[in-house]
């Protein structure tokens, strides 16, 4: 549950910066914003149980 909430929640908020300060062209950097979230979350979720 806190993998997915803290993925969006840190797209989203790419995702508003990306109409102030960039162009429409950086809209692909979310998803890979998303994926590098989730990675990182996957990594330290694993890390935690062990």
């Amino acid at each position: 549950m806190a993998l997915t909430f803290f993925s969006l929640f840190a797209s989203a908020l790419f995702l508003l910066t990306v109409f102030i300060f960039y162009n429409s062209s950086a809209l692909i950097y979310v998803i890979v914003y998303a994926v590098i979230s989730i990675i990182g979350n996957t990594i330290g979720g694993v890390l935690k149980k062990v």
